[in-house]
């Protein structure tokens, strides 16, 4: 629980919240000050203690659900908040075999933003339990002030801005004074390389977690939004550079969630590894823009069984220059371009979006990502890298209201 990114008071109080330290609940305090104080208000009785303050209680759901929600959308990591030993002691315990290397690797340079965030937020809620329980025992009764989620939300946003800012500004010194550029680059792979950290604007980090998210028109209900990444890894001892890809499909419903119908992962096919046997379009070699290429091929695939059976879809493709180089129209601009490994790939996939544009009367839309790829995604695409096989590998999760996404077998061709 000990972290060199924890300040010293929210160490404190975590150590005082883990061995139950605080002056709460009918063992300690007397009446209705043991119970809690925002339960008292909404009309129930819940003994005040560790579990209640910060997992059970619906003020503390709402601010933890907020905090997981901004964390995925900023890292691409996945908070199981319903487990207290996330909320309580900040432990963040993947399942085993869950995750390849790489993202594993991705996973662990997460943990002292989350060591951070967890922190922080844990005294934020404290503090304003403290609040609430000192405006409804006050002489006389008074409304409390800055306990509400949103409140919250920002004093947790201001404080982690500010124990960012001193961390730059530790890393900047060491490498001005010292002339060590160790600091430096520990901080932006810790806080910039994993999207904690949006940029350094005018010498000072801004944050990408807690901001507000770039304004997105929702898919319309209906909608099968399909997600597409593509993986890349290097090469290991005697085990050549290989590529997966990885995709999703969900179903939109009414009030804007999302239900997911398929998963599919499945190796990306190169010349070089799979000589013969891969298909004239397939790339020479393995790059990070070819395995993206391919999961987008996949995605294209899975989008034309779904519009062939009525559906409209949106694609969103797992790298936003790959989706410019799709989307790019012939002719624009003077500037040569220089050839690359999957202008092949590309090139098909140009063709493939305007035969289907043209062919079907739904709409297909292609979007650039506009949040952190799921690390859940990443992992799949990295495990699907060596796979013998040609084929991806379809995993049906729901029945959907329209006919299948696909006929027959479960293990499909991403070139057909």
């Amino acid at each position: 629980m000990k972290h060199s990114v924890i300040p010293q008071e929210e160490s404190h109080h975590l150590y005082v919240t883990v061995h139950h330290g605080h002056f709460q609940g009918q063992m300690k305090c007397r009446g209705d000050k043991g119970v809690c104080a925002r339960c008292l208000q909404r009309g129930d009785r819940h003994e005040e203690g560790v579990m209640h303050e910060y997992h059970e209680c619906l003020e503390a759901k709402a601010v933890w659900a907020k905090v997981a929600s901004d964390w995925l959308e900023a890292t691409g990591n996945v908070l199981d908040v319903s487990s207290p030993l996330l909320t309580v002691t900040g432990l963040r315990l993947p399942a085993p075999g869950s995750l390849s290397a790489e993202a594993r690797a991705r996973f662990d340079a997460l943990e002292p933003a989350w060591r951070l965030v967890h922190s922080v937020a844990l005294l934020k809620l404290h503090q304003a339990r403290t609040r609430a329980h000192m405006a409804y025992h006050a002489e006389p009764q008074r409304q409390p002030k800055k306990t509400s989620t949103r409140d919250v939300m920002c004093a947790v946003r201001q404080r982690v801005l500010q124990r960012v800012e001193f961390e730059y500004s530790k890393a900047k010194h060491a490498a001005t004074f010292s002339r060590d550029p160790r600091p430096l680059s520990r901080f932006f792979a810790t806080w910039i390389a994993t999207g904690v950290v949006a940029a350094i604007h005018k010498g000072q980090p801004r944050l990408r977690l807690f901001s507000a998210p770039q304004p997105e028109t929702l898919p319309s209900p209906g909608t099968l939004h399909i997600r597409t990444c593509g993986a890349y890894v290097k090469t290991k001892g005697k085990r050549g550079p290989g590529s997966g890809f990885s995709l999703t499909a969900h179903q939109v419903q009414a009030d804007g969630t999302e239900t997911l119908v398929l998963a599919a992962s499945g190796a990306v096919l190169a010349v070089a590894t799979h000589g013969a046997r891969a298909p004239p379009s397939a790339a020479p070699q393995h790059t990070p823009q070819v395995a993206q290429h391919a999961a987008a091929l996949a995605g294209l695939a899975c989008a034309e069984h779904a519009l062939a059976n009525g559906w409209n879809v949106r694609t969103t493709l797992g790298s936003e220059t790959t989706h410019r180089s799709i989307e790019r129209q012939p002719g624009v601009g003077t500037t040569p371009i220089r050839g690359h490994k999957h202008d092949s790939l590309n090139c098909l996939l140009r063709k493939k979006v305007a035969r289907m544009r043209a062919d079907y009367i739904q709409t297909l839309e292609l979007r650039a990502p506009s949040r952190a790829t799921p690390l859940s995604l990443l992992a799949a695409a990295e495990k699907a890298a060596f796979l013998p096989s040609l084929y991806a590998k379809v995993a049906t999760h729901v029945t959907p209201p329209h006919s299948a996404l696909w006929d027959g077998s479960r293990i499909w061709d991403p070139g057909d």
